[in-house]
């Protein structure tokens, strides 16, 4: 008898955690290269997105050995087929679904969905639709915020997908909802409840992560909500030292602060997005070396929740 031994299974990076069976059924390329992408959830419109990527099937290969005498003579067959996440960029744009999806996410009420990312050319004609189906937000980033940068805040999204299909395309100009010119890195504003005067000094605010592990296909766990690191001058950080002091001589007593932080419109008269910051406790105050002056806060955070104005 033959025995078969399975040494290993290569897989490419990057590739979502949903085995997936069933072959692609066309391929993400096309003749002329796409400039334009929009997001089209069943049930909404369609709305501007960026920097799309993944979808593709991406098989494994899995080495099999006919004997353990023959160690040198692996035969190779294709293992299961995975799809890369689906990854975009978005500017929010008041009153759309997605912003729901989102904040429903953060919540752990993610729910599964179903759509496209529709391909198109500087004219907006449609060149092909990349179709999922029960995808789930498995990763949410909001942007950095800079007082020396001036591009637009985005939130990084990616879906998990349990398999995508590609259409082609109806060459036909595709109406959507496009991001308009909105908030700069620049504008933005950090209020922490008692430190309100020391917060509003910050200079940045590192990007904020928001991810959730695949349990099993089709099923994600509870968001793990990444640190808020902030970066103001050590004139203004006392408060926010005072606070880690006390926290440390004295732990139980000292009850965390909520937060926001607001992406402002250019000229700083009104907040285009709001992130409330629920139950943020400091974990250190430590000076940047690289930044003389500066202290990076950081501190953990319970709960995000966002809106868009």
């Amino acid at each position: 008898m033959k025995h078969v031994i399975i040494l290993a299974a290569f897989a490419l990076a990057g590739i979502g955690a949903l085995p997936q069976t069933a072959p692609a059924q066309s391929t993400t390329f096309t003749k002329t290269v796409p400039v334009l992408f929009a997001l089209h959830i069943e049930g909404s419109s369609p709305i501007q997105v960026f920097k799309v990527e993944g979808g593709e099937p991406v098989s494994s290969a899995l080495f099999a050995y006919p004997s353990p005498e023959l160690p040198q003579l692996p035969n190779k067959q294709h293992g299961p087929v995975q799809y890369r996440d689906l990854v975009f960029d978005y500017l929010p744009i008041p009153g759309t679904l997605l912003n729901t999806v989102i904040a429903d996410a953060l919540s752990a009420a993610s729910r599964p969905l179903s759509g496209s990312i529709v391909m198109m050319d500087g004219g907006s004609r449609e060149l092909s639709r990349v179709h999922f189906s029960n995808a789930r937000v498995r990763h949410v980033e909001f942007s950095e915020m800079d007082l020396t940068l001036n591009q637009s805040p985005m939130i990084r999204i990616t879906l998990a997908v349990p398999g995508t299909s590609v259409s082609a395309g109806s060459n036909q100009p595709v109406p959507y909802g496009a991001a308009g010119k909105g908030a700069i890195k620049s504008a933005f504003r950090l209020l922490v409840q008692g430190l309100e005067t020391a917060s509003q000094k910050a200079v940045r605010v590192e990007p904020q992560k928001f991810i959730s592990a695949v349990i099993s296909p089709g099923v994600l766990g509870k968001f793990d909500y990444g640190n808020l690191v902030v970066v103001l001058p050590e004139s203004d950080a006392a408060p926010f030292a005072l606070w880690h002091q006390a926290v440390l001589s004295q732990p139980a007593s000292q009850p965390e602060k909520p937060g926001e932080l607001q992406w402002l419109s250019p000229d700083r008269t009104k907040p285009l997005v709001s992130l409330q910051l629920q139950n943020l406790g400091v974990l250190s105050v430590i000076r940047i070396p690289n930044k003389p002056g500066y202290v990076a806060v950081e501190m953990y955070c319970e709960k995000v929740v966002p809106q868009v104005f």
